[in-house]
């Protein structure tokens, strides 16, 4: 092609005709332009496909990380409800009815417990480091972000209270029970046994029983947290779900 032009290009000089070789110039160099533009264009095809390759890459491991919170969270929410139930279990038979029992010191071992989070984010992370802007759909793109940063950030906040709540519950219990534990797999709470060393005393106790009814306050927070994260995530897997299919 290129030594077709330059014959072309040398038989036009060869005649003269100023004319006709401005036209062909002309010409050629429209050609050129056209072939630069098409190059450009093809580029931009193929970085264009390579980005939704990896938007989609991404939302499939976000995909999976939603997955497995949204199981995690409804374990974490059976075991919220387990402490909830130990914790009206103190509060009706030991510091109401004052009545005791050997078998409300499993209760007892229950009640100061809370379930941490496991989540998954590798898939959110990866897209922070890829740039948010490579998923396309606006929409999507929000919706992500309002998940793991601001719906996780809330439960992530109570999580912590209940961590800074637990100790200090902890320094006040440490001296009037006795402890054993006993770590069963695949139960939702940590099975233990907290006896009492006097019972009369800590029946009097009301430290002990406002912080109960405080304590459950953050378990029924911390469900209602972890039931929005994963009606969030249920939503947000059936929009990635469409994006994919596009």
């Amino acid at each position: 092609m290129i030594k077709l032009f330059r014959n072309i290009r040398r038989r036009l000089i060869e005649s003269g005709s100023l004319r006709k070789y401005l036209v062909y110039a002309t010409g050629e160099i429209i050609l050129v332009v056209i072939g630069i533009l098409i190059a450009l264009q093809i580029n931009n095809w193929n970085e264009d496909r390579k980005d939704l390759q990896k938007s989609h890459d991404i939302l499939i491991e976000i995909r999976e990380n939603l997955s497995f919170n949204i199981q995690k969270a409804q374990e974490e929410i059976e075991a919220e409800y387990a402490v909830i139930r130990s914790v009206d279990i103190i509060s009706r038979q030991f510091f109401e009815e004052k009545n005791y029992a050997d078998s409300l010191d499993i209760h007892f071992h229950n009640a100061i417990w809370w379930p941490s989070a496991s989540w998954k984010i590798s898939g959110y992370e990866n897209l922070k480091s890829q740039g948010v802007e490579l998923i396309r759909s606006k929409p999507l793109r929000s919706s992500i972000i309002n998940l793991f940063e601001i719906s996780y950030s809330e439960l992530a906040e109570i999580i912590r209270s209940s961590e800074n709540n637990a100790q200090a519950a902890a320094m006040m219990t440490q001296t009037k029970f006795s402890y054993q534990y006993k770590l069963t797999v695949g139960q939702p709470v940590n099975l233990g046994r907290a006896k009492p060393l006097n019972v009369r005393e800590l029946q009097q106790s009301t430290d002990l029983y406002g912080f109960l009814s405080f304590w459950k306050l953050l378990r029924i927070e911390s469900i209602r947290l972890r039931k929005n994260v994963i009606a969030y995530s249920e939503n947000l897997i059936h929009e990635i779900d469409l994006e994919l299919r596009k």
